[in-house]
């Protein structure tokens, strides 16, 4: 019988073990339980460059970047990964659509049309972008659709009231957004295929700026029923209507975390438009930016 070397053993099983994940200098695994956790960033608006640019920011308030630095630029939002931004720019007498990276980096134009194109958000759960336009000749402003690549634009609501700010649900499948089809601001959903249209906050209030809680069924939401826009949330159908929180000043634009236990928004109980953070719990909101300029946000906050 043959007998094999001691490195005839030995080196076969070296060799295999620099293959196992985590073995070997190349390691592509994925990131263990004492990795720190990733920071998610959001977008904003500030004229701080002394024209409405974007910028990207982590929610902890630091790392500060530039998004665009040409023309203006006034609402974006971030794709469900983290990586990508979608936003609106006005350049060369043309309001489009953009799609880059979070510093700017590899900027695609994604509309190109006479008509305005403005506030996309991007779905949780797919590459397509919801956004409002008026290129629809005989109606007024609409929510539109496009896929992420510019491909497949569709109209999806039709009304001549104004349509605007929308957002996904967090299952993708609906769209909410914002009309005074009848007759006061109201938050409305639609499916994706363009059915199921209905009045959810239906109320004698002013609601705007909706927002999908991204960990439950509910619908976050700025509501005028007092002095002060506040912060209030409902049920996917509309029932459950309550106040959230209390806090000095006006609440705009809020925004989950996409753990869903902190809220991002804006305010100008400082004097100047700037950015909160508040835990859903309650508690005092800290101040992500103190800028003369004003910030504000202005997208979805979606990434995980």
């Amino acid at each position: 019988m043959k007998r094999l070397t001691f490195a005839a053993l030995v080196i076969p099983m070296l060799f295999a073990a620099l293959l196992l994940p985590g073995c070997g200098g190349d390691d592509k695994s994925p990131a263990g339980p004492d990795d720190p956790p990733r920071t998610p960033r959001f977008v904003f608006n500030s004229r701080r460059s002394g024209t409405s640019q974007l910028y990207s920011m982590k929610i902890d308030g630091t790392d500060l970047v530039p998004v665009t630095s040409v023309g203006e630029s006034v609402f974006g939002a971030n794709n469900a990964d983290g990586t990508r931004v979608v936003y609106e720019s006005f350049r060369d007498s043309r309001q489009d659509l953009y799609v880059a990276d979070f510093d700017g980096a590899n900027e695609v134009r994604l509309t190109d049309s006479a008509a305005a194109s403005y506030r996309p958000v991007w779905s949780p759960v797919a590459d397509l972008i919801a956004f409002v336009s008026d290129q629809d000749p005989v109606g007024g402003r609409d929510i539109w659709l496009i896929a992420a690549d510019g491909t497949g634009l569709r109209q999806l609501t039709n009304d001549p009231a104004e349509d605007t700010f929308p957002v996904f649900s967090r299952d993708g499948q609906r769209v909410f957004f914002v009309s005074r089809r009848d007759t006061n601001q109201q938050i409305y959903a639609v499916g994706i295929d363009g059915t199921g249209e209905v009045n959810l906050s239906n109320n004698a209030f002013e609601d705007t700026t909706p927002m999908a809680d991204p960990t439950a069924d509910r619908i976050l939401f700025a509501s005028r029923r007092s002095d002060n826009y506040e912060l209030w949330t409902m049920n996917l159908d509309g029932s459950g209507q309550a106040q959230l929180l209390t806090i000095a000043g006006g609440e705009f634009h809020p925004s989950f975390t996409p753990d869903g236990s902190q809220i991002i928004y804006y305010s100008d109980v400082g004097g100047n438009r700037d950015l909160y953070i508040v835990d859903v719990a309650g508690g005092t909101p800290t101040a992500l930016t103190t800028d003369p300029e004003s910030d504000f946000k202005t997208g979805t906050l979606i990434a995980r």
